[in-house]
């Protein structure tokens, strides 16, 4: 004889996830950011949307992080900050045991410690928001553009740019090919595009083949 439990989740997880959504409304944001001047929808407030409907309906969510990159990046304040990207699979796990699973991308950046727990609740606001298809009223991502500019030189290419004149011993072509690189780039090597390395390199080695033929003359 089947218990009470078993009799009220005969159903799959498709089905179990389709009740969840039935049971959640549009989630307020409650949130707010100071320094961009924004309302949003924090972690809490999703998962106050979505944890009475899971809980009612006997699903279970569990995280997988597949994959985790770090680094430090400098900030606009002269500091430095820890960036976090990872991705992760949510699986929601019905009252019988079958699931279905969501993988979902996410990014923090903090100045403490502070940025995979941050990333990870991003993560879990994502996965919630889509896998149940909660109305969030934000903007389309279409009704915004954003023209991004090229990155410019690393610190590697800036020193093998800044080495180069520097082995022109003499400083009055060492002066002279500095002013012909303004010309040429508009811009002085520390503000030359990523992109542009390979012309440098081109124009480097043709001037130093000028200079050549220029000593074969004298």
């Amino acid at each position: 004889m089947n218990s009470e439990h078993e009799t009220e989740y005969p159903y799959s997880i498709e089905v179990l996830l389709h009740r969840v959504m039935a049971d959640i409304g549009a989630v307020e944001k409650t949130g707010y950011n100071k320094s961009q001047n924004f309302y949003h929808r924090t972690i809490d407030d999703t998962m106050n949307a979505a944890h009475k409907a899971l809980i009612a309906h006997g699903v279970v969510v569990l995280p997988n992080v597949i994959d985790k990159t770090s680094e430090r990046v400098a900030t606009k304040g002269g500091g430095s900050a820890q960036r976090v990207e990872l991705t992760v699979a949510y699986t929601f796990v019905g009252q019988t045991g079958d699931s279905l699973t969501a993988t979902v991308a996410a990014e923090s950046i903090d100045y403490g410690d502070k940025a995979t727990s941050k990333a990870m609740s991003m993560a879990l606001k994502v996965a919630l928001l889509q896998s149940l298809m909660i109305p969030t009223d934000e903007i389309d991502p279409d009704s915004e553009t954003y023209e991004l500019d090229d990155p410019k030189v690393s610190e590697e290419e800036l020193k093998q740019m800044n080495n180069w004149f520097d082995h022109i011993e003499d400083k009055e072509l060492r002066k002279n090919a500095k002013k012909q690189f303004m010309d040429k780039f508009n811009c002085p090597p520390i503000e030359l595009k990523a992109n542009r390395m390979s012309d440098f390199y081109d124009w480097a080695g043709a001037y130093m083949a000028e200079l050549s033929v220029e000593d074969e003359r004298d």
